[in-house]
């Protein structure tokens, strides 16, 4: 009778510890797909940063080309341009 109750102790705790075990992977299984959602979340984030920074530089240099040519072409009147006879 004695080594019948050791026994039915032994298998619920194995039990107990099954569970354990099953509910520590299924955490970490859904605290790892947590934490893969939230790369990609910050990688495409990162990714929309960049190209819209991208997209300012290029902008950027855009501007710089046309005032550089407006004043080249400004100077350039203003050079050649004759003076007002008085």
């Amino acid at each position: 009778q004695r080594a019948q109750a050791e026994i039915r102790s032994g298998r619920r705790l194995r039990e107990a510890i099954y569970l354990t075990l099953c509910q520590v992977s299924n955490d970490l299984e859904a605290q790892a797909q947590a934490t893969e959602f939230a790369l990609r979340q910050r990688k495409n984030d990162f990714e929309q940063a960049l190209d819209e920074l991208k997209w300012q530089k290029k902008q950027v240099k855009a501007d710089i080309f046309y005032w550089i040519t407006e004043t080249m072409f400004e100077n350039h009147y203003v050079l050649n341009s004759q003076p007002l006879a008085a």
